[in-house]
């Protein structure tokens, strides 16, 4: 008589394949999506379900989860901030209410000893450690924008195990401690700034990092001149794209590359560019007369304000030739939307183009680009009307006889058809 075959289940696989099965639901990515807005969202539950299955399964999944997934608390007095880095930086908060949370590798600690904090409530979350560079570099365009904070507050970090046991000393790889420590050296000029705890970092990694803390800021000029040559690359992209008449995959593939080379032109000049999300960062920083040539005795925000128009228009031409024309509308409008909030003019209120053109502004040229091309968009969109009123300031702002010609032709498109 045949002995029956024991019941095959997942706790009868060899440990190594049941591990492997852990790490494909437990990594990071798994628990990671992007919103439509480009925005950065953790869901942990399919992972963390692994915990309730039985003790066992509990106890293996549990040790691989946390060692895929490592956590910092952070603790600060200002209920505001968590939300500022969450819309500003794309730092998601995976705890919002963290204070009984205590599987954290690492304590942020922000407060102003200057002031008294007695009393306040503190707000106490968590994030996820791989979002730490997104939070440091998010300080460190918080200091750019406001001169008068770092100066005022004390960073306190302190590292921790929460796995060993009490009687064991804690340890911290120096990998894992790099991972945790290093996004804080871009945050310069604090009144304050230590490491606490039981675990001591390693002190030439420490010492990096208050290196690079005391670094001097690129120059304004230096900036402006890096958004310059990232941007001449992208042209340059756009240019060979075009010369790729008879191969669709690398004309896609040149104009995509010319989108991220202005994305990254943006990023020189302190402004974030995330799906249609877009962060204009450290205003006080470019408020000063240049004086390094070729800018010497201009004025920085003029220069900036330029080069965000021409990157606009340049975007408009990447999605008009890539054949997304509302993505060309969208970038245009929120420039000229901008602009004439600037001039105080509220959304909805129709101009005559004389008054809708700002002749004097330095920029006009490549303002009067984003209106052509964003009036062509608008006629691919089917938008006739918006498409006129757009070449009609398109044509105070262009008055040379080539981009009169461009106009017309494209005006001759958005004539009204009889019968």
């Amino acid at each position: 008589m045949n002995t029956p075959s024991p019941s095959l289940h997942f706790l009868t696989l060899p440990p190594e394949i049941r591990e492997q099965v852990y790490t494909l639901i437990c990594r990071p990515s798994e628990s990671r999506s992007i919103d439509e807005e480009g925005y950065t969202t953790y869901d942990f539950r399919p992972a963390l379900s692994l915990f309730r299955i039985n003790g066992q399964i509990h106890d293996e999944s549990h040790k691989v989860f946390y060692s895929l997934n490592t956590f910092a608390r952070v603790e600060t007095p200002w209920q505001q901030s968590r939300e500022h880095l969450q819309f500003e930086g794309d730092v998601p908060t995976v705890i919002r209410n963290g204070a009984k949370f205590t599987k954290h590798r690492l304590v942020v600690g922000i407060d102003a000893p200057a002031y008294e904090d007695e009393g306040r409530e503190r707000e106490t979350y968590v994030v996820h450690a791989d979002d730490l560079g997104k939070f440091g570099h998010t300080w460190w365009l918080a200091g750019l924008s406001h001169p008068a904070l770092n100066p005022n507050l004390r960073l306190t970090l302190e590292l921790r195990d929460p796995f060993s046991p009490e009687w064991e000393t804690p340890f911290m790889a120096k990998a894992m401690q790099r991972k945790l420590l290093e996004p804080w050296g871009k945050v310069r000029g604090l009144v304050d700034f230590r490491v606490i705890g039981q675990i001591t970092p390693y002190a030439s990694l420490l010492a990096a990092i208050k290196t690079t803390q005391i670094e001097s800021e690129p120059s304004v000029e230096s900036c402006l001149s890096e958004c310059g040559r990232l941007k001449a690359l992208g042209n340059d992209a756009l240019k060979r794209g075009t010369l790729h008449v008879n191969d669709a995959s690398k004309q896609r593939a040149a104009y995509h590359e010319a989108l991220d080379l202005y994305t990254q032109a943006w990023a020189a000049i302190h402004i974030t560019i995330r799906q249609h999300q877009r962060h204009i960062h450290a205003d006080a920083f470019y408020h000063r007369t240049l004086t390094q040539p070729p800018y010497a005795a201009k004025s920085a925000q003029s220069e900036r304000l330029t080069l965000r128009v021409q990157l606009v228009a340049n975007t408009c031409l990447a999605y008009l030739k890539l054949s997304q024309p509302q993505e060309a509308k969208f970038w245009g409008m929120r420039t000229i939307r901008t602009l004439r909030e600037a001039f105080g003019v509220p959304d909805g209120v129709e101009l005559a183009p004389e008054q809708e053109a700002a002749t004097g502004l330095e920029a006009g040229k490549e303002m009067g680009r984003v209106y052509y091309r964003t009036a062509v968009a608008c006629l691919e969109c089917g938008e006739r009307q918006e498409a006129r009123r757009l070449l009609a300031v398109a044509k105070i702002y262009l008055p040379g006889e080539g981009d009169q010609k461009a106009i017309g032709e494209v005006e001759r498109g958005c004539a009204l058809r009889v019968g």
